[in-house]
């Protein structure tokens, strides 16, 4: 009762004030507290997350091959040359126009180069040319035939990587439509590496950092 005359306080306006200050208290500290968890946090997550990374790239360390727009293709003497180019030009017009890429013979010994910005149509013109130049019959209704036969094989052969590729990777339900884009990355190049290459380093890279992480 004294101590309420002297303070002017009752001992309900005493205590409620005393809680309002200790829980501006607690949540000054609480605050400060959180702030100090989260730094220390966002530290540790840095820190594991560069260490995962480090850890995954030395273990999934591949080769880079560079592909460009031309393939080369040999020939074991110079006067197959007249053959491929043909009379007035009709033998490497027609491989030119079924292929759809630039056949280009020059006075390079016992070479042609095969020029195009689609790797496919330089594969399918490189295994057609080296199946006319065995063959020895090089003419345009041959050219075509073979062109043909050449393109199929291909198609067949670029769906085979693509199922070899999901089943090495144990991806289940993917489209053929998508299975074979997967194979025709075999074909493709992205800053100088072989695009499929690039894409299984990739899955291998995410496969681990899940692994890591305990995650699907």
């Amino acid at each position: 009762k004294e101590l309420e005359k002297v303070s002017q306080f009752s001992s309900k306006e005493a205590k409620a004030q005393l809680i309002e200050t200790l829980k501006e208290e607690a949540k000054t500290e609480a605050i400060s507290y959180i702030n100090a968890t989260r730094d220390e946090a966002k530290l540790k997550a840095n820190k594991e997350a560069k260490k995962i990374l480090i850890q995954t790239l030395q273990r999934t360390a591949a080769e880079q091959t560079i592909e460009n727009t031309i393939s080369v293709f040999n020939l074991e003497s110079d006067d197959v040359k007249g053959q491929i180019i043909g009379r007035e030009g009709r033998n490497i017009r027609a491989l030119e126009a079924a292929t759809g890429v630039e056949l280009i013979v020059d006075d390079t010994p016992e070479t042609v180069l095969i020029s195009g910005f689609d790797a496919v149509r330089r594969e399918i013109a490189h295994i057609s040319l080296q199946r006319l130049v065995s063959d020895g019959r090089i003419h345009p209704s041959r050219i075509e035939e073979v062109v043909l036969k050449t393109k199929k094989e291909i198609e067949e052969y670029i769906m085979d990587i693509g199922e070899r590729t999901v089943i090495d990777l144990n991806i289940h339900g993917l489209h053929p439509e998508l299975i074979r884009m997967v194979g025709r990355m075999r074909f493709r190049s992205s800053y100088g590496q072989n695009l499929l290459q690039h894409s299984r380093e990739v899955v291998n890279l995410c496969a681990t950092m899940a692994a890591e992480l305990g995650l699907n």
